[in-house]
């Protein structure tokens, strides 16, 4: 467990790193009062510890929607950038490194008013999205590996990975 110290005697609050992005209830959460308890007129201002109870808030294999901002062109009247947003469809991947994002792969052949998804993505089907901006949808889940990224049954014939073997429970390894 890593505290840093409070400087400003103002903070009332400390921050529960592992929390965020947490599905948990905060008000219902064990652990949560636990490390409150024990950091307790400390004067913590950020506390680090290792939650086995945390939720992600989307699972791998979750269908979901996803917005994007798409810079739209140029106003010279305000001479500044304008932008919109796209919305696209995709499956979970991963949380990244319990951060504010998720990997999702986003489906193919879509259109959003005449913008593609590659047009915008460069790092092909693969994008890191921001967990506000992630919406979940109404669909079943897919099989999908966290290693290579791939669907259940889009292996090709000489296709080996590791996870793959490893999650199925009739892959051949």
């Amino acid at each position: 467990m890593h505290a840093i110290p409070a400087q400003d005697k103002g903070l009332k609050m400390p921050y529960y790193k592992p929390c965020f992005n947490c599905a948990a209830d905060k008000a219902e959460c064990k652990r949560r009062a636990e490390i409150k308890d024990a950091i307790s007129g400390l004067h913590v201002r950020s506390i680090s510890f290792r939650c086995e109870i945390r939720q992600q808030f989307f699972r791998p294999g979750q269908r979901v929607s996803f917005s994007w901002g798409k810079l739209a062109g140029y106003d010279p009247a305000n001479e500044r950038e304008t932008f919109c947003t796209v919305y696209f469809k995709g499956t979970i991947s991963h949380e990244k490194d319990r951060s504010s994002r998720f990997v999702v792969r986003v489906d193919d052949g879509q259109d959003f008013d005449g913008v593609r998804p590659e047009d915008i993505f460069t790092n092909g089907n693969f994008i890191s999205v921001r967990t506000r901006d992630i919406y979940a949808i109404d669909e079943p889940d897919v099989y999908i590996c966290a290693e290579c990224g791939l669907f259940y049954g889009e292996q090709p014939d000489d296709w080996h990975c590791s996870g793959c073997a490893q999650s199925l429970p009739n892959a051949k390894g």
